[in-house]
């Protein structure tokens, strides 16, 4: 008990020295946390606004049955053939071909301008129009002037650009309910809508489109088999097969959602998503205010010992 007594002591004695030094170095930890907060808000007013616009989707075809989708090759089964192996959920794929370098290089970079993804400083909201930075791009001769060293290239690779992409995507989807959510942050709130548009636009296209072509192979493959065979069961086996392939055929050709349906459609964000000014205001600040303390007491802990050696 003494003991304990004696340490609240020692730190009561401690709180009061600390709160001593503070008064007598007042004037220099105002001008160190000045300092700082003048060099926050510049920080915060330097860093240009970005703006994130979203998207709820929903899994057009969420989850197939196993027998919806090995329905066509009943009868090839009872023939004692092999079943095909069944693919998995058509929207987790799609979240993966998004996120891909394939996807970006084949279905979104050639519809977008490579200077609004790599060069953009800002966004004039008057005009509509984006600033770039005048050492990477001339946006009056439309040229990448910049200086880099190599691996890279004067003119971005594709590589690079896809780097840039990752940053600016976000895609996740609820375990529970299957919705998927898009995200992309950008300088200017309409180029941020417009490529989420163009996203969600070529996922669809692109496997409707590679859908169609499997389909239509195997149809053109089946029909030719059904000549090649003269076995009744096996061409009543065929038959099926080939009804399940043109309703897939079908299917694909009607349904412009082929993969995912818009639940909330992208918007161009009136309110920026970042930076938040203010926590960079109070971090600066905060953070000034801890450095003037402890160079408080640097300088009165070297006071002291002046003192003592004297």
């Amino acid at each position: 008990m003494e003991k304990r007594f004696i340490d609240d002591d020692e730190a009561r004695i401690d709180y009061i020295k600390l709160i001593n030094v503070i008064f007598k170095y007042r004037k220099i930890i105002l001008i160190i946390s000045s300092v700082f907060v003048a060099l926050s808000l510049l920080l915060a007013i330097s860093i240009p606004n970005k703006y994130t616009s979203e998207t709820l989707l929903a899994p057009s075809n969420p989850s197939q049955s196993l027998s919806s989708v090995i329905g066509g090759y009943s009868a090839l089964a009872s023939l004692g053939m092999g079943l095909p192996t069944t693919g998995g959920d058509k929207s987790i794929e799609a979240i993966e071909r998004i996120q891909s370098f394939n996807f970006f290089s084949n279905h979104f970079l050639p519809h977008i301008q490579l200077e609004d993804l790599l060069a953009a400083e800002g966004w004039d909201q008057d005009s509509n129009e984006l600033k770039y930075n005048p050492n990477d791009f001339n946006k009056e001769e439309k040229k990448w002037v910049r200086e880099v060293e190599f691996p890279q290239t004067q003119i971005p690779s594709d590589q690079e650009a896809y780097e840039e992409y990752e940053d600016i995507l976000t895609i996740s989807q609820d375990k529970t309910s299957q919705f998927v959510s898009i995200s992309i942050e950008h300088l200017s709130p309409n180029i941020a809508k417009d490529w989420l548009d163009l996203i969600i636009l070529e996922i669809n296209e692109s496997m409707r489109d590679e859908d169609k072509k499997l389909a239509t192979n195997s149809i053109n493959f089946l029909n030719n088999s059904l000549k090649e065979t003269n076995l009744t069961e096996m061409q009543e086996a065929l038959a099926e097969l080939l009804q399940t392939q043109m309703e897939k055929l079908m299917l694909a050709s009607a349904n412009e959602n082929y993969v995912f349906s818009e639940i909330e459609s992208p918007i161009a964000p009136e309110e920026r998503s970042s930076p938040n000014r203010y926590v960079i205001l109070f971090i600066g600040s905060f953070f000034g205010f801890i450095v003037s303390i402890l160079i408080s007491l640097v300088l009165n802990y070297r006071k002291e010992i002046f003192n003592d050696e004297k």
